[in-house]
């Protein structure tokens, strides 16, 4: 075998994860100003810089839409593949300062080698970006899935206001924000003494397309969605409290003993405080893909994205919510995809990824 000749596998197989991510962050509309990585997008007018220790697009304040693409790689040639992802990085780059240039997981639009994440409060230049992408590797990858998200349903930054999900709630109120650098450092960057040293200053992606029974949702009494949740539907305040980011009081009780926000709420399991304080910084999206010709029912929900530097943080919180959270009434797994993100671009000339080819 040629020195240039591996297997897809072979050549990905260090990775400890389902494929390597790289997100394309946020895309410019007219003012070309620099701005970090980790501040606030106003209205989406600004590029976000696209080089830098971290990729962009994951502290980045969630702009209002998203084209996500999965590729395989199908070339079998190292240098071919490395000669991509220059190309990526370069196009990328250009881009992002306004340059033209799927719980019976669906196996067609789950995992894939490569992925890449578009997000851009203009949805025609998020899927420009895909396209574009998509047309320079063509030969070397081959496009295995995509899908198009709108309205964020993530305050990735402490600027944002927490926006509401496809059920009427505000989620994730209490993850992440991409702005917290201690927090971002604890709970999300993977820090020098990572075992796989080309992964030093990246994070790992974990992605679900959770679909929402929403007919079914909407026929549910408000008292027995706030339980499920446990907030309030208007405020988005724990059951114990009356704002939003009030810190719920889990040994608050009912009359009858029972606690106030229930054993089986969804924030209950997901908090901090019962996950040994480890967190994730979400940066989701609504969906909708049409009617399933199935049920005649809308096919639509979370495209569910987070970012944390250690996995096992996520294979915790998904084995607790699906044994437990009562929110599986109404959710079905239907995708689903693992990537790990190298660190950012630093310089001009660097390319996504280069660490792993050193």
């Amino acid at each position: 075998m040629k020195p240039t000749d591996v297997s897809r596998r072979a050549l990905l197989g260090g990775l400890g994860a389902g494929g390597v991510g790289f997100a394309a962050g946020a895309l410019a509309m007219t003012d070309r100003s620099t701005q970090g990585p980790t501040e606030t997008v106003v209205a989406g007018l600004r590029p976000v810089a696209f080089h830098g220790q971290h990729q962009a697009g994951i502290a980045t304040a969630a702009q209002d839409r998203l084209a996500f693409a999965s590729f395989d790689v199908t070339t079998t040639d190292r240098s071919e593949l490395q000669d991509v992802l220059k190309e990526w990085t370069s196009a990328a780059a250009a881009m992002s300062t306004g340059e033209l240039v799927a719980e019976e997981l669906d196996p067609d639009r789950s995992d894939g080698d490569l992925c890449i994440q578009a997000c851009s409060q203009d949805p025609q230049v998020a899927f420009h970006v895909i396209r574009n992408l998509a047309r320079i590797g063509r030969g070397a990858v081959q496009m295995r899935w995509s899908q198009l998200g709108f309205g964020r349903t993530s305050a990735t930054t402490t600027g944002q206001s927490t926006p509401r999900n496809l059920m009427g709630f505000k989620d994730g109120t209490r993850n992440v924000r991409g702005d917290k650098i201690a927090q971002m450092n604890d709970h999300i960057w993977v820090g020098g003494a990572a075992d796989q040293a080309w992964m030093t200053g990246g994070t790992y992606l974990v992605l679900r397309r959770i679909r929402m029974h929403i007919e079914g949702w909407d026929r549910d009494v408000l008292s027995d969605q706030q339980e499920i949740f446990g907030r309030t539907k208007h405020e988005g305040a724990p059951l114990t409290g009356s704002k939003e980011l009030d810190v719920p009081d889990y040994a608050a009780k009912k009359p009858d003993g029972t606690p106030v926000v229930a054993a089986d709420s969804h924030i209950r399991l997901v908090s901090p405080e019962n996950n040994d304080g480890r967190s994730i910084l979400r940066r989701g999206y609504s969906y909708t893909d049409g009617i399933d010709p199935a049920s005649g029912e809308f096919d639509a929900g979370l495209f569910f994205i987070a970012f944390m530097r250690d996995l096992q943080v996520f294979i915790d919180l998904q084995n607790k919510l699906g044994s437990q959270d009562a929110l599986n009434e109404y959710i079905k797994h239907v995708a689903s995809g693992l990537f790990a993100c190298p660190g950012g671009v630093e310089k001009v000339g660097d390319h996504w990824g280069s660490a792993l080819f050193a």
